[in-house]
């Protein structure tokens, strides 16, 4: 199962959280705290991972919620 990744970045009127291929559900919030607890809900109820961007391409936090196949036996 392949999950939805949950991306929150810092703008000029709060902190917005991004879904990864839904560009017009995104939100945002007065303060870090809250839409990291947002994201990181959404990234666990969709099987996939949130991310705290750091503004240069990469990230400061990051949880992964993807429910791992177990390995199969030839």
């Amino acid at each position: 199962m392949t999950g939805r990744n949950f991306w929150v970045f810092e703008e000029a009127e709060g902190w917005e959280v991004r879904q990864e291929g839904i560009p017009d559900k995104n939100r945002t919030f007065a303060t870090k705290e809250e839409a990291w607890a947002f994201a990181n809900e959404g990234a666990k109820d969709c099987h996939g991972e949130a991310f705290v961007s750091d503004g240069q391409g990469s990230y400061t936090e990051r949880v992964c919620h993807r429910i791992m196949p177990e390995k199969m036996k030839p």
